[in-house]
């Protein structure tokens, strides 16, 4: 088996806010990816799948979506392996021609990676019982936080005036939460194994989200794709291939964990990661649901209106079988 040694690489020489390397001369791409997490595109390189493909790709790590989004902005990158959809929809809403060719990671029910969740005998058994609470979110205008807004509302709390919340850091959200600085937090898996035995979960996207919430996404611009169309879908090829060898190889695919998070293996194995997607499809429904949310909770974020069909192309996708 392959060592990750360009990932290990990437993560000391890009330990930060995600610096930009200046990509070799024979580099195919410029992609940025998520730190800190195993995702389809960590596996496909752990396994050569972007080599059999021919593909010599510039790799940048950051630490969320939307900087990755920035550093295509500014023209550094050409794409992306991100979990930010709206802040995907809020530049594609501003004549930001970007693409969604792939949907790799969903947060579903059976599945869904972030949790909401409070100390045991708290009193709070469920969202309607979160008026008056403060909950802390990791960034303000991020899938969860809009997952939040929404649930909020269908339990009939205005998240505006019925509920305080507030943005922490991911890694001080457990203390806080323990100490009773805050009263729910929604956690990253990588969190949840630390609180399993002192939280009650009582919210996850997938019960906002039937078709669920899209968490993990390969990303192009549109100018790119004019230009490489093949590259891109060699791409998608070796990106859905690294996903399908994780669901087909869980116990190695800990052991790629362990190496991209610096956790060891047993404590990736407890590590709940959102649902792996094989078919790289998702329903429209999932980001139109998004879209409406973006609408109802952060309007100034959005230069104008957009449908799905303006930043989803799943024409790069293998046939569906």
């Amino acid at each position: 088996m392959r060592r990750i040694a360009g990932i290990v690489l990437v993560f000391i020489i890009m330990v930060g806010t995600g610096c930009v390397s200046k990509p070799g001369e024979d580099a195919t791409m410029r992609i940025g990816y998520l730190a800190s997490q195993a995702q389809p595109e960590v596996y496909a390189l752990y396994n050569g799948y972007y080599e059999e493909e021919g593909l010599n790709i510039s790799w940048v790590s950051f630490r969320g979506g939307s900087s990755v989004i920035e550093a295509i902005m500014a023209g550094e990158l050409d794409g992306g392996t991100i979990g930010s959809s709206p802040a995907i929809i809020r530049v594609v809403s501003k004549d930001v021609p970007l693409k969604v060719v792939a949907v790799g990671e969903l947060g579903t029910k059976e599945k869904p990676g972030d949790y909401l969740v409070v100390r045991k005998n708290s009193g709070i058994k469920s969202v309607s019982d979160l008026k008056g609470k403060t909950i802390a979110i990791h960034r303000m205008g991020t899938t969860l936080d809009l997952t939040l807004r929404i649930a909020l509302e269908q339990n009939g709390i205005d998240p505006a005036k019925d509920v305080t919340i507030t943005q922490l850091s991911a890694p001080s959200m457990p203390q806080a939460l323990l100490q009773g600085d805050v009263d729910a937090a929604f956690i990253f898996p990588m969190s949840y194994p630390q609180l399993e035995a002192d939280v009650d979960v009582i919210l996850t996207p997938g019960d906002v989200f039937p078709h669920g919430a899209p968490f993990g996404m390969a990303v192009f611009t549109e100018d790119f794709i004019e230009k490489h169309p093949e590259e891109v879908r060699k791409f998608v090829r070796a990106y859905l291939r690294g996903l399908q060898w994780a669901l087909d190889n869980p116990d190695m695919a800990a052991e790629v964990e362990a190496l991209d998070t610096g956790m060891t293996k047993e404590e990736a194995k407890r590590v709940p990661w959102a649902a792996f997607n094989p078919s790289g499809r998702v329903s429209d429904e999932s980001f139109e649901m998004m879209i409406d949310a973006i609408k109802e909770y952060d309007p100034e974020s959005l230069g104008r209106d957009v449908t799905v069909g303006e930043f989803v192309d799943y024409s790069y996708l293998p046939p569906e079988a």
